[in-house]
């Protein structure tokens, strides 16, 4: 968008007539001036989008967050307003060409949050403030019983924009007893919405067991998996599988190991 548009006019002055009217070209330059001060840019991109947006991001623009670790890009999820912003792994499980993001078994995680601050010109600029590698959705606090996902959609109204994700309960360590891999009968929706004037994400989590087996699914949470070993993200759960009041969580000593995946889970809801 070009705000210069005097720099394309010829240098010699137009003569006025007397007791005429102003040159025609001085009234289109008027008007270019006048339409470029109505028109804005959404985003810094160039691109406009609604207020409220649940997005596929494309292979070039489009809207994303600028992690400082773990970054989202093309065929992953953007779900943002004027104020807060989440990327989403878009990855589907046992995908033959994409990997997911920060060692998960299938997208879904949260890889990237973050606020949405104004320029001078309005436009919405990422701030980088984040160092998530991923949030993931798991049971029983166990981040490995996560939660896999076969598929997404998106949603978009002029006040409310959210994804859905569909998927099975992974066992990759046989738990529940039915086999190494996703739960026979075990199906999830999970569900990230966002309103038009929200300050935080709303998050609905239905795990449905339509098998005929009884199975020991006690808690819906989320799981925060950080790499590294300067510092950790520590989230305590208040439960743990059995109902039972979960110990203080001890804190975490300062390591130079520079790789270390150290799991935080949270339940969200319990049994």
């Amino acid at each position: 968008m070009n705000n210069k548009i005097a720099q394309h006019l010829p240098l010699n002055r137009i003569p006025r007539p007397p007791g005429g009217a102003a040159p025609g070209r001085l009234w289109l330059l008027l008007a270019a001036l006048l339409a470029l001060g109505g028109t804005g840019c959404y985003r810094a991109t160039g691109f406009q989008r609604n207020p409220v947006a649940a997005e596929v991001i494309p292979a070039t623009g489009g809207d994303n967050v600028a992690g400082i670790k773990t970054k989202g890009g093309q065929g992953d999820y953007y779900l943002g307003n004027d104020f807060i912003q989440v990327t989403i792994d878009g990855t589907v499980y046992n995908d033959p060409v994409r990997t997911p993001l920060a060692g998960a078994a299938s997208g879904g995680s949260i890889v990237d949050a973050g606020y949405i601050l104004l320029d001078t010109s309005f436009d919405r600029v990422s701030i980088p403030g984040n160092v998530m590698n991923r949030l993931t959705p798991v049971v029983n606090l166990d981040p490995n019983l996560p939660v896999v996902f076969d598929q997404y959609s998106i949603f978009n109204t002029s006040d409310l924009a959210s994804i859905t994700m569909t998927g099975r309960v992974l066992d990759s360590q046989n738990q529940f007893g039915q086999g190494a891999g996703p739960v026979p009968g075990v199906s999830v929706t999970h569900t990230l919405s966002l309103t038009l004037l929200d300050r935080f994400f709303s998050v609905s989590t239905t795990v449905t067991n339509n098998g005929g087996s009884t199975l020991p699914i006690r808690t819906i949470g989320d799981c925060l998996i950080q790499q590294g070993g300067g510092y950790a993200f520590n989230i305590p759960a208040n439960f743990d599988s059995q109902g039972n009041a979960a110990p203080s969580p001890r804190p975490t000593a300062r390591r130079s190991t520079p790789i270390r995946w150290i799991p935080a889970c949270r339940p969200r809801w319990w049994g």
